[in-house]
């Protein structure tokens, strides 16, 4: 156990020796400490100094491990990449500018570019002309569209003109009723000019006079009808008139109502005339059993109940209740959102009481998150790409969602590159994703298309040229010099350049073909021209010197400079106030000199004090709402003193009056003003106005032909009605035009149209004056009875109906049917 112990020990001295012997290269709290010299440990691996470009090297070294110092003679140099080139286009070609294409470096962060080439602009692609055709008045068009840049070529042909028919054209036919038209056409369009208006023509009428019934006010009548329009032509009026048969018994014409009085009236047994009105008075008011809600309750508001009196456009209520406030507040059908959920956060939503502004509120849960593809790296023709599901709201990454996106495999297209006139050209396939070029194809190159000799004029000093040059690359070829011309001096000096005072002038013989000149000469300075009088160049004053001297009529400079003495001060013996004294500083008065501002014999003039006045000034008026101020005040500055508050008073300051509620027909209105200061109201009721009824009665409902219309007294303020009266259903004419032509066992009926009608029934008879039945119900104004008996006479008469109104009927016609 002894021998165990020891051998125990005897290790642990030997570790903690070695321990003690190890470079101090040991970590401690993760921190790196010197290695000190010799004590590195080296990478075996060499570490990336400077990354090589296109152009320069880089190098790399070996570094420790621990201390990350470069190892001696451990460097080394890595050859640069060289540059990576790739035919790119740089620009496209459109239809009508050229574009680019060049050798483009594509290694990372190089920008080299080489051998720029235009790509010739490709030139419309015009489709097919989409033609319009001229008219008489508007030119006509062609127009060609570019399918690439939408470029449109327009060409325009002339209007036609109006082509005008020779004779009017009758454009509207004349009847007895109306004027006609007509005027020359264009035979191409549906212009017209020299319109031309056609009288109306005289009444075409029967040969067979009718006879018109007495009535109670006009005797029998004989007439005439014009067989086109219907119009009669009355001939004579006999003195046989009926006189009007009164009832024994009145008639009620307008019932009586509460808001209304009544009428009644005797009535003619044979018209509609009336005589000996009476009013009816107005009947008590018929209130309904039904309770009215005037003002419907709400939470915020108790609302009111009535019974209302049935009669129409009465407004009289009785037994006005309260209706108590409700408990149900009115919210909208849809919420609120007051804050929007999203994937990580819970939102809220409200609705609020349209009444009483009461807000509930409730939590909008949490939405799901929004997974959508996201590519963390595009895959390109050789390598794959990967992408995940990434929420667009928070951008969280869904778990184990990531996937591989297969590589895309080239895409090869077919490209050109064409020959010129000394270099090869070549077809070759491209990949339009990684640019990869396979099968490739040389072209020879096409040699010099040369095109006739083009001049260059020769000038003053350089030679001309004339050459041949190819029309394809524009290369020259033979070039054959033509001598210079020479200059051609004139025989007259240009002056180039003034002589002036002090400086040389210069002239020359210029070339009239370019600017060379020849005989360049000097012109000699002119010399000062100095005036014997003297300028004033600076005035004197009381305390400076002035100056004066000789001007050069040509230039700037002076000759002969001498001063003018300074003139002194001038003090006036009279004291002027140079500060006046005010209420708290003293003034000061002085000698003033008369040439300037300059002073002399100071004396101070005694503050004035303030001048307070004996009676108070309001500063602050007191209202109804606030204290006031006042004080005396200092006739000579802004000072006050004895300053005493204003208490507050009782007098309102209220504006003019203003309408707050108009009053109506039937309902008090309000007028109220403000108090300025306090704001306090103050009202006064208006009287309601009471109905101001117009004098003429207003047509509510017009009658036509198939209903009654009615007609009231408006109230000229608002919409009450009363005496409301019923119009009668319009008259319907009587059949005009009215004929009968017989045929084999059928008879053909046909009659002008009535203004109203919605039908027509057709009475035949074997008698004139009795038995006739209805053998028809028409739409048509034409109609054909047919199975009649031959070699029999029948008699035909139509009258016009609508609805249940119905007109009087025609003449009667007598037909024999063959």
């Amino acid at each position: 156990m002894k021998n165990h112990l020891k051998k125990g020990i005897s290790l642990v001295v030997t570790l903690m020796m070695v321990v003690s012997l190890l470079p101090t290269y040991v970590f401690a709290n993760d921190e790196v400490k010197d290695c000190g010299d010799g004590n590195h440990i080296w990478n075996k691996e060499y570490t990336v100094d400077k990354e090589a470009t296109c152009t320069e090297d880089g190098a790399k070294s070996i570094h420790c491990s621990v201390c990350d110092k470069k190892q001696e003679d451990s460097e080394k140099t890595i050859d640069a990449t060289g540059h990576n080139f790739e035919e790119k286009v740089t620009k496209d070609a459109t239809c009508t500018e050229a574009g680019e294409k060049a050798l483009v470096c594509t290694n990372p962060g190089c920008d080299v570019v080489l051998n720029k080439t235009a790509i010739p602009a490709t030139g419309h692609k015009y489709g097919e002309p989409v033609v319009v055709e001229p008219t008489c008045t508007d030119v006509g068009t062609s127009t060609t569209t570019c399918s690439v840049c939408g470029d449109k070529k327009v060409e325009e042909t002339s209007a036609l003109g109006h082509d005008w028919e020779g004779e009017k054209t009758v454009d509207k036919e004349a009847t007895c009723t109306e004027s006609g038209s007509k005027s020359i056409h264009c035979k191409r369009c549906n212009e017209i000019k020299e319109s031309e208006v056609i009288p109306v023509v005289a009444h075409t009428y029967g040969d067979e006079t009718l006879t018109k019934d007495p009535t109670c006010t006009v005797g029998t009548q004989t007439y005439k009808v014009c067989t086109v329009c219907g119009y009669e032509n009355i001939l004579s009026t006999a003195d046989d008139e009926l006189g009007h048969e009164w009832n024994a018994e009145k008639t009620v014409d307008q019932a009586p109502t509460c808001i209304a009085v009544g009428s009644k009236s005797t009535h003619c047994k044979r018209c509609d005339a009336t005589q000996d009105s009476e009013e009816i008075a107005m009947v008590p008011h018929s209130y309904s059993e039904e309770w009215t809600v005037d003002k419907e309750a709400t939470c915020k508001e108790a609302g009111i109940k009535s019974h209302h009196c049935t009669t129409p456009g009465c407004t009289q209520k009785s037994e006005v209740t309260e209706i108590s406030k409700t408990e149900d507040h009115t919210y909208p059908e849809d919420w609120t959102v007051d804050s929007e959920a999203t994937c990580t956060k819970a939102g809220s939503k409200s609705k609020t009481c349209s009444v009483c502004s009461n807000k509930i509120t409730e939590e909008i849960p949490m939405i799901e998150h929004n997974y959508q593809e996201n590519i963390t790296k595009e895959a390109n023709c050789t390598e794959v790409g990967e992408k995940n599901l990434k929420c667009s709201v928070c951008g969280d990454v869904k778990t184990d969602s990531t996937e591989v996106i297969s590589a895309l495999g080239h895409k090869y297209e077919e490209k050109t590159e064409p020959a010129t006139c000394t270099e090869n050209g070549k077809t070759y396939k491209e990949c339009s994703v990684c640019y990869d070029k396979i099968d490739e194809v040389v072209i020879p190159a096409t040699g010099h298309d040369w095109d006739e000799y083009v001049l260059k004029d020769p000038t003053c000093t350089e030679a001309g040229k004339k050459a041949r040059v190819c029309k394809t690359c524009q290369e020259e070829d033979k070039a054959y010099d033509i001598p210079a011309l020479g200059h051609n001096y004139a025989s007259e000096f240009t002056i180039d350049k003034k002589a002036t005072c002090t400086e040389a002038g210069s002239q020359s013989k210029h070339c009239s073909r370019c600017d060379e000149k020849s005989e360049v000469t000097s012109i000699d300075a002119l010399g000062h021209d100095f005036a014997s009088e003297y300028t004033t160049d600076k005035e004197a004053t009381c305390t400076e010197n002035g100056s004066e001297s000789q001007h050069c009529s040509r230039c700037d400079v002076t000759q002969n400079a001498r001063d003018i003495v300074a003139a002194g001060h001038s003090y006036a013996d009279k004291y002027t106030v140079v500060k006046e004294a005010t209420c708290t500083d003293k003034g000061l008065m002085a000698q003033k000199c008369d040439n300037c501002d300059a002073y002399q014999n100071e004396v101070a003039i005694k503050a004035l004090g303030h001048d307070y006045s004996d009676e108070f000034t309001i500063d602050e008026k007191a209202t109804c709402s606030k204290e006031g101020l006042k004080s005396k005040h200092c006739s000579r500055c802004d000072s006050t003193a004895e300053e005493a508050v204003l208490p507050k008073n009782d007098v309102h300051n209220y504006g003019s009056w203003e309408t707050a509620l108009s009053p109506t027909c039937t309902a008090n209105g309000a007028n109220a003003r403000f108090c300025s200061d306090c704001h306090k109201i103050d009202k006064t009721v208006v009287k309601a106005l009471g109905h101001k009824w117009n004098k003429s009665y207003t047509t509510d409902k017009k009658a036509t032909y198939t209903s009654k219309g009615s007609k009231s007294i408006h109230c000229s303020r608002c919409n009450a009605k009363t005496k409301i009266t019923s119009i009668p259903m319009l008259k319907l004419a009587k059949v005009s035009s009215f004929k009968v032509k017989a045929g084999k066992k059928y008879a053909k009926v046909s009659f002008g149209k009535v203004k109203g009608a919605t039908r027509y029934e057709l009475y035949r008879s074997t008698k004139k004056s009795s038995g006739y039945k209805k053998v028809a119900t028409l739409k048509s104004t034409k109609y054909t009875n047919k199975k009649l008996k031959s070699k029999k006479t029948y008699y035909y008469k139509v009258r016009a109906v609508a609805g249940s109104n119905k007109g009087s009927f025609s003449k009667v016609l007598k037909v024999r049917v063959k």
